[in-house]
């Protein structure tokens, strides 16, 4: 079959997503004629000027502020994105929701289905929800929505379509069945990682993304080492999203980075992982492997602040081309990093953080501020950590503790003393203040002052920091 994968505004800015070329490999493994359509990175590079900060902002994609102040600017796009889509006459048309882009992903594909409607279409990615995915489903606006890893799924999705066969609902997908019944097919085994093809990046302008100069990585190629997360934090929705902890073999990562070396001359990767050591004897594997390779990779992630970072492991990371770390500190008091479920203790974190600097890797942290438990005290413990590693953090990323629907927090608030006032359950990617604890002290506007307190104090500690900041007034229409 010929399939368009399409990806409508808004996501990341700063380098390709992984999601959608995962399932483009996949189909052209299959035998299917595949092109992908990254519609945000295009309308990114056309609208920046106009659209600026509000771009990456979870609220400013939802409908009533994106009516209000976003689709004078995108709407025309969204309608020439049908257009271009529809005159190479597809036999079926994807779409990747990842939650920011829900409300113009539903328009377009209204769109494209008035104009083509003897194409297939479906849609899948991070968010695609069950509920999300039976109303889309359920208003034709999509023909199948795939809960999941979408991989194999799609795949057997359009070899259905393409055998005529109406009788069958694809395990892991909702579908209309021939009588027009909205029906959940059976839930789909997890992929084994080793045997998906690398992700094929074919046709993305990455000459467009912006490579953010923080992790000073030019033309990063996004890898996916593991899906899932080992941790379970409780302000975190990672575990959700994954029936389990996976992880590929480091000899398989390897011959993925010699792959799209080849095919793309990339020299510089971003571990898209939750944590590039989440299992900590793979990274010492693949770590060995780097070193070995001829070609000396570039490449960073997000870790967890584990003791076995020893100084000769983050020693040989170096050496292996590690450039940056992203730790999810969030803390300097113990008794609030214990109540996140973070699993390690602050003297190691300090130490990790310090032996990581001094091996040359630039070091980022997470920092959260407002957590149910959190005293002012504890804030000051916080700042007081940041003050002791200063030197050692090459920039922080400041929260303000909102819930996320699938967190362990928003489902058992009673467990965390708190209160929600906000039903996340139709928005299940929006971020929410909508909560306070039960005796009324944490609410938002003392979240939000620790968190002023936070960036101003990293400001005067001349730490470059990246803030939680929605600036509507600054999209030109």
């Amino acid at each position: 079959m010929k399939i368009h994968l399409v990806m409508a505004p808004a996501w990341d800015n700063t380098f390709p997503s992984v999601g959608a070329p995962y399932v483009v490999a996949s189909l052209k493994a299959a035998g299917h004629d595949v092109r992908l359509f990254d519609g945000n990175i295009e309308a990114w590079s056309r609208f920046k000027a106009r659209i600026g900060l509000a771009w990456s902002r979870f609220e400013a994609w939802d409908p009533g502020l994106y009516e209000q102040h976003l689709a004078a600017v995108i709407d025309p796009y969204l309608e020439e994105l049908a257009a271009e889509v529809v005159h190479a006459r597809p036999d079926a048309v994807g779409f990747a929701l990842m939650g920011t882009n829900n409300h113009p992903t539903r328009m377009l594909a209204r769109r494209i289905r008035q104009l083509l409607p003897e194409a297939k279409t479906f849609g899948g990615g991070h968010g695609m929800t069950r509920e999300l995915g039976q109303e889309l489903v359920a208003a034709n606006v999509l023909d199948s929505a795939v809960i999941g890893e979408g991989e194999l799924t799609t795949v057997d999705l359009v070899d259905s379509w393409q055998r005529g066969d109406s009788t069958r609902v694809v395990p892991g997908t909702i579908q209309r069945d021939r009588f027009g019944e909205v029906r959940f097919g059976e839930p789909r085994p997890a992929a084994k990682l080793d045997e998906l093809p690398p992700p094929d990046f074919t046709g993305i302008p990455f000459e467009k993304f912006e490579y953010s100069s923080l992790y000073g990585m030019k033309g990063a190629l996004p890898v996916v080492a593991s899906r899932g997360c080992v941790l379970r934090c409780t302000f975190c929705s990672e575990h959700a999203m994954w029936s389990k902890y996976r992880f590929r073999t480091a000899d398989n990562v390897m011959h993925e980075l010699r792959e799209q070396a080849r095919r793309y001359g990339a020299q510089e990767f971003i571990f898209m992982d939750s944590l590039v050591n989440g299992h900590h004897k793979q990274l010492v594997e693949l770590t060995r492997l780097m070193i070995e390779e001829p070609v000396r990779y570039k490449w960073g992630g997000q870790a967890r602040l584990d003791k076995r970072l020893d100084d000769r492991l983050l020693g040989d990371m170096a050496r292996a081309g590690c450039q940056f770390l992203i730790f999810g500190f969030e803390s300097g008091s113990q008794r609030v990093v214990d109540a996140m479920g973070k699993n390690f203790q602050v003297p190691d974190a300090l130490r990790i953080i310090r032996a990581a600097s001094k091996h040359g890797m630039r070091v980022y942290l997470n920092v959260i501020v407002g957590f149910p438990n959190e005293t002012f005290a504890d804030f000051l413990r916080t700042l007081r950590a940041l003050f002791r590693i200063r030197r050692c953090v090459a920039g922080v990323c400041a929260h303000r503790l909102r819930m996320h629907f699938d967190s362990p927090m928003y489902q058992n608030p009673e467990k965390f003393d708190v209160v929600v006032d906000d039903d996340l359950s139709k928005e299940r990617w929006r971020l929410s203040d909508g909560w306070s604890s039960r005796g009324g002290a944490n609410h938002a506007r003392a979240r939000a002052f620790r968190y002023r307190l936070l960036v101003a104090f990293l400001k005067w500690l001349g730490v470059p920091t990246l803030y939680q900041h929605l600036d509507l007034a600054t999209v030109k229409t």
